[in-house]
């Protein structure tokens, strides 16, 4: 498993800093599909926007099931540009 790179690990708790809990978005995914049931009727993979599209594309391939695409995108606070909800 590789270790974070500092532009990574300047923005996490420094708990989690030191480990890494998968090698990336991939094998979060693989591992994901691999912990769930095989006897799911008709499963459907729903990945998000902003890096869940890349994990759902493995636990589907793992379920051998169909992934669609969830779009999303941060509901802002009026007049507060740096403040968003969601």
């Amino acid at each position: 498993m590789e270790t974070l790179g500092p532009e990574i690990t300047g923005f996490l708790p420094a708990h989690l800093a030191e480990t890494a809990l998968f090698d990336d978005r991939a094998d979060a995914g693989r591992r994901l599909g691999h912990a769930l049931p095989d006897d799911l009727a008709e499963p459907l993979v729903l990945g998000t926007t902003r890096g869940g599209v890349e994990i759902g594309a493995e636990v589907a391939a793992e379920l051998h099931a169909p992934l669609d695409v969830v779009f999303v995108a941060p509901v802002l606070y009026p007049e507060e540009y740096e403040y968003a909800l969601g």
